[in-house]
This record gives structure tokens, C-alpha cells and sequence, in this order.
């Protein structure tokens, strides 16, 4: 049968004997482009690895021109929510960091870290170490475990990670065993929700993958830093997304039109591991070391106090401030271009960014898939004075949302996650399940439009663990 508008036009022509009007009006071209387009972009974000970046759209639709910050933190709900803190036995925490300073000067000359890097309490990762004690000082915490919205579990996860170098997967999931069997034979509360309103912190962002697959660990919230949707260790409905623990640095004084870098990188290259960033890095430092005015300066030992101060003068120096992956998609290069007055250029195509239902991204960064790591001069130069200029205003507002203030401040980065958890209230209440099934942990590579291609690297198997340090992240 022909189609209608076909068949139609046939019968017309032939009772009337006229010349039927044309097929292909300027509406009927405009829907016919329409649709397809539509049809190209539905196809097209079917690939997980690019949920990210659309996710990251909805959130926070992406006008230039919209205010960098679209929410800001509940405080005056009708009930303030509540977290309960654990009390748990000293060998998931207390006994863990003790041991850890009191290594602090053995293990470092051994794996190349530093003091800093190694101390659980300073590195990246240190947030487990300090969050405890922010909730405490903060107008959420209650000792009253019968009115609690949630259930904080403080466990030094990466801490005890790092005690036994290099790290052992099985020793770790021994030991988050016991944590939740613990859980489970003290207190009533893990089984009543099933742990659908337990709470762990994912510093070093390996989440689930340090507990086992049946310890029933999927119904909890994970407050991560490394919210890769392409890892079983994310959850996208239920988990949070946070920025590290960085110290706040000094933000640039020195104008746009002043700084001597348009584009530059410090950290780890790892050309001896093909696969470590999938390629980006090996290929930025190798394509464009030698580009005006773009800075790269290779870092494959631990920070030492002279590259600090290297690493700093560089990015307060730069326009852009290039964030590419590392072993993870996960790094502490967004906070630490905030804050030193660099516009991020986030290059993942699969990380959904800190508080990116209350937070403009497009109004302060520049996000971008690793597949146009080639192009990046063409992109990057394309880009306006004033539309330069309002992002480097906004990197001022939004500044504060990426600070862990001591104790909390409205509107700083604890209080977003406080934001956060409120809108999962309606997780943590409802119906618990025992029977989900672990995610599975999802390979995938990149293919970049240039030479040389992309290495195939996987996020997600634990052979992954044996080298993730802090030099690693960076």
C-alpha cells in the first residue's frame, strides 16, 4: 500500500488533472530534518559510555548565559535531615589510622609516594578521615539513631586499603565482610532497610568493588568522588557524586589577557603503560608539547615541594586547564583549576560531575569527550573573549561549593552533599530489595580521530587496584 500522503497526491492528480503540487515542501523538508535528527541523537546517546555527558546536560540545561549556580542547598525543609553515625569497633578506623602514622616514615621510599601522599589524613583520599567529624559539627547530625533519615558508616576504607602495599583485593573484601557482618549482628538498622539508607564514603572511588558481590552491599548510597557510570562501583540512582578533599589554594590575580599558557597540563604520563588514560595523555604530550603557548609538564614521581610550587604558578599562569582521565576518570584537576582560577577543560565522556543537579558546568568549564583530543587547538581557540571572560567570573561563585569548611558553612561543599541526600530521601524509604543483581563491570575503549589510537582499557576489573595510589589519580 502506498503511504497516504503518496496515494493522496496520485488521486488528486488524476480526478482534477491537474500537476499535483510538489512532494517535498519547505515544512514537509523541515519535520523530514527534524525527525531525523532526533532520530541520529537518540541512537547516538545510546551508548553508555556517553550517558555522562547527556546526564550532565539535563541536570543543568546547557545555556551559556544561565547562572552558574541553579539551586542552593536545602536548609529549611519542614524536618532537617538527620544522619546517624556509627560507633563502630576501633579496628575499622581508630586502629587504622594509628597504625598508618605510625608507618609513615617506612613505606614511602619503598612505592615512590610521599609523606603527604601516603598520610591518610592529607592525601586526596583523606576525606573518610575528615567527614565523621564534619557531620558532627554540622546541624544534621543526630545521636538518636531512631530519628535518622540515614546511617553513616565511618569505615577508613582506603586507608586500610593502603596498609599492605601493594593492595590486595581479597584482604579488602575480607575486611568489608566483617564490617557488614558487624553491622548486621549489633544493630537493627541495616536490616530493616536492607541498607537502603546507609551511607559510605568513597574517597579513593572504588565503592562497591571493595566489598564482595554477595555481601548485599548494592542497596547502600555511596558518596564517591570517582562517579564513573561505565564502573559497577557507581550507582546513578542512587550514589552521590563529590568533589576530593583539596586543600583551597590561592586563585590567580593575573589577568585573562596577561597569563603566558593558553592550555596546560602538570601530572602523570605513564608512557611505559599504553593503556593508563586510555592514550589521551601519551597522545596531548607527544601532539602538543611544542604548541604556543601551551604548557605541559610531565609529573611520574610523588609531589615534591618544589613541583607544588610548579604545579601551581603553571595553572595560575593558564586560561585553560586541561582534566583529562588518568587510571580513572576521576581527578582532583577540576577542584584544583576552581580554585587556583583555571577554566577546566573536563575530558571524560563517562563521569557525572559533582552536584550537577544544582551546579551550571557550562557556565564555568568546557566539557569535552576524549574523542576530540586532536582538535582540542581548533576548539579551544574557537572560543570568544566574553564568552572566556563570563566563565572565568563564574569560577569565583561557584569557588565556595568545592570547599570543605571547618566546621560546614551554608553553601560549601558538605552542605551540597546534604542537598544531595535530601532529594534521596524517597530512596532510602522505599521498599528494600535483597535480590539485586551486581551491576556488571563494563570494559570499553576509545578510538581517538587521530593517531595514535586510543589504547582498549577497562575501569573495572580489579587488576585495576594493584597500582591505584594517589600518583596514579593525578
Amino acid at each position: 500500500m502506498l503511504p497516504f500522503s503518496f496515494s493522496s497526491r496520485l488521486t488528486s492528480k488524476h480526478l482534477s488533472g491537474r500537476s499535483p503540487s510538489p512532494l517535498w515542501t519547505p515544512s514537509c523538508l523541515l519535520l523530514t530534518l527534524v525527525v531525523s535528527n532526533v532520530f541520529f541523537i537518540i541512537c547516538y546517546w545510546r551508548s553508555r559510555s556517553d550517558i555522562a555527558i547527556l546526564t550532565n546536560a539535563l541536570l543543568a540545561p546547557q545555556s551559556s548565559r544561565l547562572p552558574p549556580i541553579l539551586r542552593d542547598p536545602v536548609t529549611n525543609e519542614d524536618r532537617l535531615l538527620k544522619v546517624y553515625i556509627y560507633d563502630l569497633p576501633p579496628r575499622f578506623n581508630v586502629d587504622i589510622l594509628r597504625t598508618n602514622q605510625d608507618n609513615l616514615d617506612v613505606v614511602p621510599d619503598k612505592f615512590e609516594m610521599g609523606k603527604d601522599e601516603w598520610d591518610c589524613t592529607k592525601s586526596i583520599f583523606s576525606l573518610e578521615i575528615k567527614f565523621p567529624t564534619l557531620l558532627k559539627q554540622s546541624p544534621f547530625y543526630t545521636s538518636n539513631a531512631e530519628e535518622a533519615d540515614f546511617f553513616y558508616v565511618p569505615v577508613y576504607s582506603v586507608c586500610h586499603l593502603n596498609l599492605d602495599l601493594p593492595i590486595q583485593v581479597e584482604r579488602s573484601q575480607r575486611f568489608h565482610q566483617e564490617l557488614l557482618d558487624a553491622l548486621r549482628r549489633r544493630w537493627p538498622y541495616w536490616n530493616r532497610s536492607m541498607g537502603r539508607d546507609h551511607l559510605f564514603l568513597s574517597s579513593m572511588g572504588l565503592g562497591r568493588r571493595l566489598f564482595p558481590s554477595s555481601s548485599g552491599i548494592q542497596n547502600a548510597i555511596f558518596l564517591s568522588t570517582n562517579s564513573d557510570l561505565s564502573s559497577a562501583s557507581f550507582n546513578f540512582w542512587s550514589d552521590v557524586a563529590i568533589p576530593p578533599f583539596v586543600d583551597p589554594l590561592p586563585a590567580s590575580t593575573i589577568p585573562v589577557e596577561d597569563r603566558p599558557y593558553h592550555v596546560s597540563f602538570v601530572g602523570a604520563v605513564k608512557r611505559h603503560q599504553p593503556s593508563y588514560s586510555n592514550g589521551v595523555r601519551q597522545y596531548m604530550f607527544d601532539t602538543f608539547a611544542s604548541h604556543p603557548r601551551w604548557k605541559f609538564v610531565e609529573r611520574n614521581t610523588n609531589m615534591s615541594p618544589d613541583l607544588r610550587l610548579q604545579f601551581i604558578d603553571v595553572l595560575q599562569n593558564s586560561v585553560f586547564c586541561l582534566a583529562p582521565e588518568g587510571n580513572y576518570p576521576f581527578t582532583p584537576r577540576l577542584v584544583e583549576s576552581i580554585f587556583l582560577g583555571c577554566i577546566p577543560v573536563l575530558l571524560s565522556d563517562s563521569l557525572i560531575h559533582p552536584f550537577a543537579n544544582s551546579i551550571q558546568y557550562s557556565t564555568f568549564t568546557v566539557q569535552l569527550s576524549p574523542t576530540v583530543v586532536p582538535v582540542l587547538p581548533v576548539i579551544l581557540d574557537g572560543l570568544k573573549d566574553d564568552e572566556i571572560a563570563f566563565k572565568f567570573e563564574n569560577l569565583k561563585q561557584v569557588r565556595s561549593r568545592f570547599v570543605y569548611n571547618v566546621p560546614p558553612v551554608q553553601g560549601d561543599a558538605f552542605y551540597q552533599i546534604m542537598d544531595e541526600l535530601s532529594r534521596r530521601r524517597n530512596y532510602s524509604r522505599s521498599t528494600p530489595k535483597n535480590d539485586i543483581q551486581e551491576l556488571p563491570v563494563r570494559s570499553f575503549g576509545r578510538t581517538m580521530a587521530g593517531p595514535p589510537a586510543v589504547a582498549h582499557h577497562s575501569h573495572g576489573h580489579s587488576s585495576d587496584l594493584i597500582s591505584d595510589t594517589e600518583e596514579d589519580i593525578l
